[in-house]
This record gives structure tokens, sequence and C-alpha cells, in this order.
């Protein structure tokens, strides 16, 4: 879908612009910066998860 296509480019832009290309350290930054608590990371933790193991790749 082009929608995906123009979310993927642009996630990769702000991921290449201010995280030096890592997703992780984008999530690192979001965690701190919104003050999420031990209970609250390891709910999102879950649900990627979830999402991961439903993921088929490039489609």
């Amino acid at each position: 879908m082009a929608k995906d296509r123009i979310i993927k480019e642009q996630l990769t832009e702000l991921l290449d612009t201010y995280y030096n290309g890592s997703f992780p350290q984008m999530a690192c930054e979001y965690i701190r910066s919104t003050g999420m608590t031990k209970e609250e990371v390891e709910a999102l933790l879950e649900a990627m998860k979830g999402v991961v193991s439903g993921w088929k790749g490039d489609e």
C-alpha cells in the first residue's frame, strides 16, 4: 500500500535524523521522556511481542 510505504519512509527519516537509525534508541528515549513506570514498560514490551509475532515482513 502507498500509505504503508509513506509511513515507512517517514519513520526511516525520523530514525536516521534523530536516533542514528535505531528503533530501540527511539523507543528508549520515548520511555525516558514520558516517565513510563516499570509496569507500563513491561506492558509495552508485551504488546510489541504480540505485534512482532504476527509480523509477516515486507509485504
